[in-house]
C-alpha cells in the first residue's frame, strides 16, 4: 500500500491498470531485458492526465529536444510533481500540458495536468502508446536515479 500514514492517490489516467511494472522486466516483443524504472499506463494519444493529489508543478520540460524520434532523456514532454506530503511523481511521454499549468503551479488532485502522447525516446512505441510514471519517496532523492521506488503501491486501486 502507500507508505506508512500517507494516503492513497488518485490514478493519473483513471481507470486505466498498469501494464509495465517497476523492477526487472523481461524482454518485450523484441526488445533487450532491463530494468524498468517506472510504472506505465496504456493512455493512448490525448488521454487525459490527472493529479493525483494536491501538489505544485515542479517541472514542464521537454528533454533537450522533446519530440518523437529524437533521442534526448527518452521522456519527451514530462512534468514532475511534488505532493504536499513530500513524494514526488515525473510523468513522461505528454502530447501537451494544460494551458493554464506552469512550473510553481499549486494543482488541485483531479486537475488536469496535461494530455499523455508519444513525446521522447523512439523505442517508445514499441511498448505501444502509455504514460510513464516514476516516484521518489521525496525530493532530496530525486538527484540520484538510485533513489526510485516503486510508485503502484501509491496509488487506489480501481
Amino acid at each position: 500500500g502507500a507508505p506508512a500514514g500517507l494516503s492513497k492517490l488518485s490514478r493519473p489516467c483513471p481507470g486505466l491498470s498498469v501494464t509495465w511494472h517497476f523492477g526487472f522486466q523481461p524482454g518485450y516483443e523484441g526488445t533487450v531485458s532491463g530494468w524498468h524504472p517506472g510504472i506505465d499506463f496504456p493512455a493512448v494519444v490525448g488521454t487525459p492526465v490527472l493529479a493525483p493529489a494536491d501538489c505544485t508543478v515542479l517541472v514542464m520540460e521537454r528533454g533537450p529536444h522533446g519530440v518523437r524520434g529524437v533521442l534526448d532523456n527518452g521522456w519527451g514532454l514530462y512534468a514532475r510533481v511534488l505532493l504536499d506530503d513530500g513524494r514526488v511523481l515525473d510523468y513522461a511521454h505528454l502530447s501537451r500540458f494544460a494551458g493554464w499549468l506552469a512550473e510553481g503551479q499549486r494543482v488541485r488532485r483531479g486537475e488536469t495536468l496535461g494530455w499523455s502522447g508519444d513525446t521522447g525516446l523512439p523505442g517508445v512505441t514499441i511498448f505501444g502508446q502509455h504514460l510513464h510514471t516514476q516516484a521518489w519517496p521525496d525530493l532530496a532523492a530525486t538527484g540520484d536515479g538510485a533513489n526510485r521506488v516503486d510508485p503502484e503501491p501509491w496509488f487506489a486501486s480501481e
